[in-house]
């Protein structure tokens, strides 16, 4: 019933990813960019790891102006092409239902079938369904430009230890941020999201109450959704409410006649959440062998559907880099690396404390952000370096499972409690800094790029509550979002705390947040620092 449409969904990515491809290649000079990062005098060192992590951070802190007007232009056009398919393949899949025939013949020929100028005229007329996805162009771009700098970033830290001039350099950033692959996985999963807004367009003007989700090579989050019916609208067992679940998904919603099925379909409509078998609240931290650490980072790429091709050469020679310059502790789903190479190191009774600390603190957290959807335990990488740069003592990313801790912080630790003088919140007065250090970052993981409204609500509690807010907690809504988490983690019960708590879902389980909120996405990556 379907093979056809995602036949010419193939062929259609096959050439958008072309112009996609073109598109990343002009969102910079990137034979400038090497120059301009060859003008800070990057220093190689003997870790590539490192020499990226630096590279990534230069390139997010310089890179703030691509070029994307090709990008905007092309991905309009695949969404056009895409959401006429869907529009011409829901209209199918309606009349094949309705008439509950399984056969392949005296329908459309996919084979060669192109959207042809409907595209262009739908660009012109603009429905409401279509026109929203055009709204969504800023946010789409901001998503592919920050992994592009990241891309970026690692292939400056790569040209030099290359040893490569700034003309090969740009060669091999170019293939870095616009590979064929990369192209073909923006094209593919654009063009779901337009399907999926044309079938379910189609369907309700068909009227029809419910559509049903089909799986194509599911991933785990996906095989959840696998030929569930829900009424228009609402989510999947994933918590998602249309395709794409993931990047590359080419999965997609088939309409549910009614009278077509004898007996009505059981199947659950919301995330049934269990944990998983090892909670972090059990057990102890394991120290982990060089080769144990790499063993299991390569299970879990082949475990991985998002990844079908093992670690080359230069992943591997990462991975092995990590596991001789760090001690690696396990503890259930979360993973410390402890740099061996740090200039006056805490001691073993610092980071010890650490693990305490983070235990005691990831133990309050929200149940929802310890368990996905589909109720596995989501884990912490923790990192120990001497790179946060200044008076920085974490960094992490907004909604990310990445945590990097200087040392000052870790020595930190075992020391008593401090009068911070309104730099942090109050409960940071009567908590040992490192603790506190490690809900305040905690806070940036929970906190999601998609809480958008984040800024109004701190502004008009800032605004009714001035008193309780501290001067770090007034630099941007995400600090005052991390800032209050870390207040509420810690037990400070206020107007304030209670607000963000009921606003963003703090004080929910993890089955009624995916089925109330669902804001948060399990795997949604950003590389927007939040020091």
């Amino acid at each position: 019933m379907i093979e056809g449409a995602l036949k010419a969904d193939g062929r259609i990515a096959a050439k958008n990813a072309v112009k996609i491809r073109a598109a990343l290649r002009e969102l910079a000079d990137y034979k400038q960019v090497f120059n301009a990062y060859q003008e800070t005098h990057p220093i190689k060192t003997d870790n590539l790891a490192k020499d990226r992590a630096r590279a990534r951070a230069w390139a997010i802190m310089n890179m703030t102006q691509l070029r994307t007007e090709a990008l905007a232009s092309a991905l309009w056009r695949t969404w056009a092409e895409a959401y006429v398919l869907g529009d011409v393949a829901a209209g199918e899949w309606i009349q094949r239902a309705t008439e509950l025939k399984k056969a392949d013949d005296g329908y459309i020929d996919w084979s060669k079938w192109q959207p042809g100028d409907r595209a262009a005229a739908l660009m012109l007329r603009r429905p409401q369904a279509f026109q929203k996805i055009l709204d969504q162009t800023n946010t789409s771009i901001r998503g592919m430009t920050r992994t592009s700098i990241t891309d970026i970033g690692n292939a400056l830290a790569d040209s030099i230890d290359l040893g490569l001039d700034a003309e090969r350099a740009a060669v091999l950033i170019g293939r870095h941020v616009a590979s064929p692959a990369r192209a073909l996985t923006i094209a593919i999963t654009e063009q779901n999201r337009a399907i999926s807004a044309a079938t379910i367009a189609r369907y309700k003007e068909a009227e029809l109450e419910k559509m049903e989700w089909h799986v194509s090579d599911p991933c785990d989050k996906c095989a959840m959704n696998a030929n569930v019916e829900v009424q228009i609208g609402d989510t999947f067992p994933s918590g998602a409410t249309q395709p794409p679940a993931h990047p590359h998904c080419r999965c997609v919603l088939l309409p549910v006649i009614p009278g077509m099925n004898e007996e009505p379909s059981l199947a659950p409509t919301a995330p049934v959440i269990t944990p998983g078998p090892t909670p972090a609240s059990t057990g102890t931290w394991a120290k982990v062998t060089e080769q144990a650490w790499v063993d299991r980072q390569i299970a879990k790429r082949a475990q991985d559907k998002r990844f079908n091709v093992p670690f080359n050469e230069v992943q591997l020679k990462i991975l092995r880099d990590q596991a001789k310059d760090a001690d690696i502790y396990q503890k259930g789903p979360h993973v410390l690396r402890v740099d061996k190479n740090m200039k006056n190191p805490p001691s073993q009774q610092d980071i010890e404390q650490f693990m305490i600390h983070f235990d005691e603190v990831y133990e309050k957290l929200p149940e929802w952000r310890k368990f996905d959807p589909n109720g596995f335990e989501r884990g912490y990488n923790l990192i120990i370096n001497g790179e946060a740069a200044g008076n920085t003592l974490a960094y992490t990313y907004l909604g990310h499972d990445t945590i990097w801790f200087s040392i000052k912080d870790i020595k930190s630790a075992t020391d008593a409690p401090k009068d911070w003088n309104g730099w942090f919140m109050p409960a940071a007065n009567t908590t040992n800094e490192n603790l506190y250090t490690v809900a305040h970052e905690l806070g940036h993981t929970v906190d999601s790029p998609a809480n958008f409204d984040r800024g109004k609500i701190s502004g008009a509690l800032k605004r009714k509550y001035p008193d309780l807010f501290s001067k770090y907690s007034k630099r941007d809504s995400e600090e005052t979002y991390a800032e209050v988490f870390a207040q509420y983690l810690l037990g400070e019960q206020n107007a304030v705390t209670l607000a963000y708590a009921e606003k963003f879902g703090w004080n929910l389980s993890a089955k009624d947040y995916y089925e109330q909120i669902d804001k948060w996405k399990p795997n949604l990556r950003t590389n927007l620092a939040s020091n």
